[in-house]
This record gives structure tokens, sequence and C-alpha cells, in this order.
């Protein structure tokens, strides 16, 4: 059995990311072709096999990138070897962004991503998705194309609910992106991730005043949220995640639309006004039961 949180697999199978269990290949409705935002044709497919295509030798050597970025995914160490990331990346269903036009080389690799458990046996029916856009790709809505028809995918597969365990505060992108997409965020891990970061002392700094406004607010003690890293000889600080919930019970794919940017912005600007009115009429309380005592 095999989770978000690993294979009991011993990486030595030539797996290609079409474990789906008892769902029909076909009516997942594949290859879907879409366009980006430059114009650029592209098709959404499972990997292509070796040995008639190199996709998943392309797509173990752009995760191997990502994990040296260091700054979006957990993984410290890169993996190994292909057979490896295999293991891990398609123990179930994997799809992989081609493109489709003039404008790349036919077939070039735009983005790929996981779908498989959360959990393993009787909370399996949970999902997780794992992406990555490679560079020359981003900021022309591969992301948001991939991540669409993520959710069609998985509610097709099977699933009940989608949970992201570690969205970063630092990726702005992946952030806006589930919040597009109407995830509720059901957590915050405070200081999980050892990341490596550009900006590390403006982050250090932000995070520091974030932490100390919380522990004044709710009257907890700085010293155990907080710890000054920024002198640390260890180029990587320690930022919060967030976990993020979506139920696929209630998803429509033939009506379903993301969000717009301002409608997202709207959203914050709501909860920031709920929010500090909250805190309004918690001191005001304070207030008059000081005077009345």
């Amino acid at each position: 059995m095999a989770s978000v949180y690993g294979s009991q697999r011993d990486g030595s199978g030539r797996d290609d990311g079409r474990n789906i269990g008892d769902v029909e290949v076909d009516t997942l409705g594949l290859p879907i072709r879409a366009t980006l935002t430059n114009g650029l044709h592209v098709e959404l497919d499972f990997f292509r096999p070796a040995p008639d295509s190199d996709e998943l030798s392309r797509a173990y050597e752009e995760f191997n990138a990502v994990i040296e970025e260091g700054t979006t995914w957990p993984f410290e160490n890169r993996f190994e070897s292909e057979a490896q990331f295999r293991s891990y990346f398609c123990s179930h269903a994997a799809f992989v962004l081609r493109a489709n036009s003039a404008m790349a080389p036919a077939g070039e690799i735009v983005g790929f991503f996981y779908i498989k458990p959360n959990y393993p046996g009787r909370c399996a029916h949970f999902c997780n998705g794992g992406f990555v856009t490679v560079p020359a790709f981003r900021r022309q809505g591969a992301a948001i194309l991939m991540t669409t028809h993520f959710l069609a995918l998985a509610k097709t597969l099977g699933y009940r609910a989608v949970q992201f365990n570690l969205v970063f505060a630092t990726n702005h992108a992946s952030q806006c992106l589930w919040r597009r997409l109407r995830f509720r965020e059901i957590g915050v891990l405070p200081r999980v991730g050892r990341l490596k970061l550009v900006d590390r002392e403006k982050h250090d700094k932000q995070d520091q005043a974030r932490h100390r406004f919380n522990a004044r607010r709710w009257m907890l003690d700085g010293d155990c949220i907080f710890q000054d890293i920024k002198h640390s000889p260890n180029p990587t600080s320690l930022v919060d995640a967030t976990m993020y919930y979506y139920d696929l019970t209630q998803h429509d794919p033939s009506t379903f639309k993301p969000l717009e940017m301002w409608q997202v912005r709207l959203q914050g600007a709501r909860r920031l006004v709920a929010r500090h009115a909250l805190a309004a009429v918690c001191v005001s309380l304070l207030l008059m039961c000081r005077l009345r005592s």
C-alpha cells in the first residue's frame, strides 16, 4: 500500500503512473487539450512510457531541480535514481502536461503532477496532489490548468476529498492558487519548513513581527513561539505552512470555474476586516467589564 507518506515498493519496478485501481482509463477523457495564456497549445495525458519517450526521465531531472531550490517541497535530498523517483511519484496516477505546438519542441514537458491517497487504508479516500511547473513555463496559466483538471480527475478516480499538508507561507503562488480554487484553510503548522530563502533577512523580520503580534493578541509566550534565527549559520529559515481541504463530493467539473484574482483579494480583505472587528469587540467587552468592576 502506498500513500503520500511513501511506498512500500523497492523502486525496482517500471512505474508509469497508471495505477488507478478499478477505474477504466477511458473514463478519464485523456488526452485533454488546452491553450495557455501565451498561446501555447498543450495536452494533459499520462506519461509516455520508455523507451518510446524520455518524459519520465525529464520529469525526474526537473523534480530534482525543484528539490535543489529548497523552497516549495519538503524534500532535502535529491532522488538518487529514476527508479526511486518513479516509485514515489508514479505509485498511483501521474500525469504530464506537454507542449503540442510549434511554439515549443513537440512533447516538451510543461508540468506534471500526481494523485495519490493522502493517508493509507481506511482514510485513503482523501487524496493529495504534488505539482511541478517547469520554470520556463511558469506564469503562463499551466498551474491553474493542471490543478483545475486535477480536481476533476481526482473525483473520477473515486476520491471524496483533497488535503494538502504543507503549503509553505513563502510559496505565494500556491497559496493564491488554492484560494482561487476555493480550498478551505483548515490549519497552520507554525515554523514547520526549514527552507532555503532568497530574501532571508526580509522574511525573518516579517516572521518575527507576525509571531510577536500573535503572542500579544492571544497572550501567549512569545519566546516559545519565536526564536531568532537571523544569525543562524545555516542558510535556511523556518516558515509556516497552511493545510488546505477541498470537498470533492460537492465538485461539479462541468460548472466549476476558478475565482479571479480580484475575488481572492476581496475575500482576503473581508477576512481581515472581520478579524479586526472581532478584536475590537473583545477589547470593548474587556473595557466594559473593567469599568463595571
